[in-house]
């Protein structure tokens, strides 16, 4: 450790297909808790973790844009399964209020489409 630095003990990392977590989970492997942070409506990963197996998903979820992947490779899912703490699964109305907050503390522009999700929101189903 260093001088006067804490050890960070969780790492997090935003997940679509679960690429860069796998890369996060690959580096640190045990030495912190690497959490996945995932959209609900675009839960490919969390979705195989509980299946055991890589499967497929549906994707709607304000972040399927960036964020949006129906599968999850095998090679991602044998690191995530054993370097991967947990997966949490965020709504899209949180994922639409830290937006807000970013643009209004900051004035950064997240990528999702917001127009889109609202669209896909007010139509009947």
């Amino acid at each position: 450790m260093g001088r006067g630095r804490a050890r960070a003990r969780y790492r997090a990392g935003a997940v679509g297909g679960g690429g860069l977590i796998a890369g996060i989970a690959a580096w640190y492997g045990r030495r912190v808790k690497v959490v996945g942070v995932e959209p609900e409506g675009s839960r490919a990963l969390h979705a195989s973790l509980e299946a055991g197996r890589p499967v497929d998903v549906t994707v709607e979820s304000i972040a399927a844009d960036s964020l949006g992947a129906r599968n999850t490779g095998q090679l991602v899912y044998d690191i995530a399964r054993a370097d991967v703490d947990h997966v949490a699964l965020v709504p899209d109305d949180a994922i639409v209020a830290a937006q807000r907050a970013l643009w209004g503390r900051a004035r950064l522009r997240a990528r999702f489409q917001f127009r889109q999700w609202r669209a896909r929101r007010a139509r009947p189903r």
